[in-house]
């Protein structure tokens, strides 16, 4: 399989980390480097990235190369409809154990950190690979999800495991490396609070009190609210700034629909068309708008996270019977973000009357 990036040590780093391609990833590695001391250049990087999404491969080396990231590896995972293949998961894990074997000659490191733990692509490595310590950063609203799971498992070897197969099961002990500062993990893990003291020291930048941003979701994609459904929802919301005289600005999300596009650009919300994640997108942003609203998105606890709390977010709550399946779980997402209004400065509203 072919892969792109850059290499540029002939010593093996002592550190490894396996990623998806998300720049919020990427900080948080750095994150966890500067707390444990290592320099970048300790740190191999695999990188997996979905085959449609070429277009951000420059994004990310342009933001690999600013932070001094000097030895990493983009492998591609094809994707049908949003979705890997297995036999694209199964050569990507392939060409990367191949990688390890004949670039580096070894399957041990000190450090094997992960950072998105729900992937296949990602889950079994721990099962290949020899390690010292095992990290698992932040994977969004999931790292909820997989608390609970290990939390509730009673302790002792060979029981704390939260998938059955060899190859795809949690490991016993780990350590998490979180921002969730309340969340119980299993009996035998480790967790480290992240805080992103030595990243993140952006400045206050200006504030467009005229101008909301609304990130979009893939709710129609995965069948959680009809299509149409969904765009009176967005509709809605934007009625509301509309008449307040507010600018309303759509981000959507890649997995949105042209057709669900082209009918909410018919009725005046303007589209931004842009395919930079969204916390690269603010982050180079000279003037961030008035704030950044969605019904319920990962991006919540990924902007929280990234922007240290100066970035105001709105979450538009919807009812238990909007969603025509997972119920339970999107209301223990706005009630966990209830919760944690203040520390991740955000606000849950009521949608606004039809």
């Amino acid at each position: 399989m072919k892969s792109t990036g850059i290499q540029l040590r002939t010593v093996r780093p002592p550190h490894l980390a396996i990623l998806n391609s998300h720049v919020f990833h990427f900080v948080t590695l750095k994150e966890f480097a500067a707390t444990r001391g290592h320099s970048l250049t300790d740190w191999f990087v695999f990188i997996y990235y979905e085959s449609d999404r070429r277009d951000l491969l420059d994004v990310y080396k342009a933001y690999l190369e600013k932070e001094q990231f000097v030895n990493y590896r983009f492998f591609p995972i094809a994707a049908v409809n949003g979705r890997t293949s297995k036999w694209s998961r199964s050569k990507n894990i392939a060409a990367m154990l191949s990688h390890l074997l004949f670039r580096w000659n070894t399957r041990r490191f000190q450090t094997l950190l992960l950072g998105n733990y729900s992937s296949v692509s990602v889950r079994v490595f721990p099962n290949l690979l020899h390690y010292d310590e095992l990290v698992y950063t932040d994977e969004g609203d999931s790292t909820l999800a997989v608390a609970k799971q290990r939390h509730a498992l009673p302790g002792g070897p060979g029981v704390a495991r939260l998938h059955p197969r060899r190859l795809l099961r949690f490991p016993d002990a780990a350590t998490f490396f979180t921002r969730y500062k309340e969340l119980a993990f299993g009996h035998s893990d480790r967790v480290i609070h992240c805080d992103y003291r030595h990243t993140l020291r952006r400045k206050r930048t200006a504030v467009n009190t005229h101008q909301v941003l609304f990130l979009g979701n893939p709710y129609p994609k995965y069948d959680y609210i009809l299509e149409q459904e969904y765009a009176n929802l967005v509709r809605r919301v934007a009625g509301s700034y509309q008449k307040q005289g507010i600018s309303f600005l759509y981000k959507p999300h890649r997995m949105e629909s042209e057709n669900l596009l082209a009918a909410l650009g018919a009725d005046g919300i303007e589209i931004i068309r842009d395919g930079r994640p969204i916390e690269v997108y603010l982050g180079e942003m000279e003037v961030w708008p008035l704030h950044v609203a969605s019904f319920l998105t990962t991006a919540f606890s990924t902007l929280a996270s990234v922007f240290s709390g100066e970035l105001k977010i709105v979450a538009y709550r919807l009812s238990k019977e909007t969603f025509l399946k997972k119920q339970e779980h999107f209301t223990a997402q706005y009630a966990y973000y209830e919760e944690h209004q203040r520390e991740m400065n955000i606000e849950l509203v009521e949608l606004p009357h039809a």
